[in-house]
């Protein structure tokens, strides 16, 4: 059980001395409540059934032609029917800033990988990226400078020493930042430590990123290249108007020798930890909004039910009709809108439920937040619900695989999955049922997980507790001094 208090508005000065002093808003003040035995919101009446939803299949996937050179690197070519255009060519390895070196060097190296490929080749346009579980660079060029193009990634990756002026850059901006952070930045630092790491303030969070930014030096980036970049665990990845045999030679002859031997062992998950308190959040004095968000771990590319727990992500706030923006905007006038999604960056896979209130609002509108997530684990679904959101869902993926098939080949890599295999499992959402999709919410919703962000200017909810019960995640308003508390679980 953890507990959440702001003060009232004639505490105010101890209240702002009290951030100055440790920056953290939020702290047990009084003894645990029980959850409540139902929710504190009630769940709205039904909404009109929507109109039958447009009939879209699950997407298509192109034909993918798989490669593996002699020192074990993949090659997956999807050839475009056109004659003209440029080649895509990405070259992804599935290690990314998985906590094997010092957190965030994987991103301050693809920096540096992009820096150091700009200008290499004539005319092509360089990107660069990584997560916790993958690092990419690639180029956009023309047939005839697909060969010096795949010559220059090798020579990236394998050969050329980086240059130290742009490590040097990103270990500037990663150091302001962290000396200066906005509010919402701190909280962030915060919740996703406690999250995934342990126990930790603004303070703690702060001296332990700047240790880790410490290695940030040109020599550390390198040893994190040669290390992440290993052949067995990378691919290339090729869109275009293409020879898939021709592909297969030239990459052959460009990176049959590089080979590193053994493959280092993937880090292990990070493994799941309870999270004792419910919220971390700061004071933002004048601020117009309070802005809450909900973060939990979500489950990995490489887990079986991605593809429906990206579907219950739908049913939240995947759209207009999602619930969280027809729970808090639509019924309620709440905000503009909640959304819902995943992201990737230093730690893993991250689900993010956002919303922004009014001050004199957000007691009504968090609980709202609150039970919409809370309906998914107690209720199943609508047919026509989920029938909307497997549509939304389809629509995405396959406009994506139209715009950038390359991208869906890098999903399937990180996946350990081919891409056909990683399909398939968005395909079987055609006969998920709503059961099926209750259990998944209440797998990977579970209650005692989770964290609830808060910033804003929080003299104006005062008096406002978050805590978790054993339903989840709940509003309270601090007792009077002489109200008897009820006894603790």
């Amino acid at each position: 059980m953890s507990s959440l208090c702001v003060p009232r508005s004639s505490e105010r000065a101890a209240h702002v001395a009290a951030f100055v002093a440790s920056t953290l808003a939020l702290s047990a003040c009084v003894p645990a409540l029980p959850g409540p035995t139902t929710p504190l919101v009630l769940s709205p009446a039904p909404a009109a059934e929507p109109p039958p939803s447009p009939a879209i299949a699950a997407p298509e996937l192109p034909r993918v032609f798989m490669h593996r050179v002699t020192g074990g690197m993949s090659v997956w070519v999807i050839p475009t029917p056109d004659d003209e255009g440029d080649v895509r060519i990405e070259l992804v390895t599935r290690r990314g800033d998985d906590g094997a070196h010092p957190r965030g060097i994987v991103s301050v190296l693809a920096h540096g990988l992009h820096e150091h490929l700009k200008g290499r080749v004539e005319g092509a346009d360089v990107w660069a990226g990584s997560s916790s579980r993958m690092a990419k660079v690639g180029m956009s060029v023309a047939s005839a400078s697909l060969e010096p193009a795949l010559e220059a990634i090798h020579a990236a990756v394998a050969v050329d020493a980086l240059d130290a002026d742009p490590i040097h850059r990103a270990w500037a901006r990663w150091r302001h930042s962290l000396m200066d952070p906005s509010p919402s930045a701190r909280v962030k630092l915060v919740g996703l430590a406690q999250l995934f790491e342990e126990p930790a303030s603004v303070d703690t969070v702060q001296v332990r990123w700047l240790q880790r930014i410490a290695g940030f030096t040109r020599e550390g980036v390198t040893a994190a290249r040669d290390e992440r970049f290993a052949p067995r665990d990378s691919v290339l990845v090729v869109v275009g108007p293409v020879d898939p045999v021709a592909i297969a030679e030239v990459a052959e002859r460009v990176f049959g020798g590089w080979s590193i031997e053994p493959t280092p062992p993937v880090s292990p998950a990070m493994p799941e930890r309870f999270v004792a308190r419910a919220a971390v959040s700061e004071h933002s004095p004048g601020a117009q909004v309070v802005s809450v968000e909900m973060i939990r771990r979500a489950p990995p590319m490489s887990d079986p039910n991605r593809p429906a727990f990206d579907l219950v992500v739908e049913i939240l706030g995947g759209g207009a009709s999602a619930r969280l923006h027809s729970s808090l905007r639509d019924q309620q006038q709440l905000t503009y809108g909640g959304a819902a999604g995943v992201s990737d960056a230093y730690y893993g896979d991250v689900l993010h439920l956002v919303a922004s209130f009014s001050p004199d609002e957000a007691e009504v509108a968090m609980d709202r937040l609150f039970d919409e997530e809370r309906r998914l684990r107690d209720e199943p679904v609508t047919e026509a619900e989920l029938r909307v959101a497997r549509v939304r869902l389809w629509a995405g993926l396959r406009h994506g695989l139209e715009q950038n098939p390359s991208g869906w080949l890098e999903r399937a890599w990180i996946a350990r999955v081919t891409p056909a295999a990683l399909l398939r499992r968005y395909e079987a959402l055609a006969t998920i049922t709503p059961a099926e999709l209750q259990e998944v919410s209440r797998r990977y919703l579970d209650p005692a997980q989770g964290l609830v962000l808060v910033v804003g200017d929080l003299t104006h909810i005062g008096g406002l507790w978050i805590r978790r019960g054993p339903e989840g995640l709940s509003v309270r308003r601090r007792v009077a001094r002489d109200e008897q508390l009820p006894p603790p679980e």
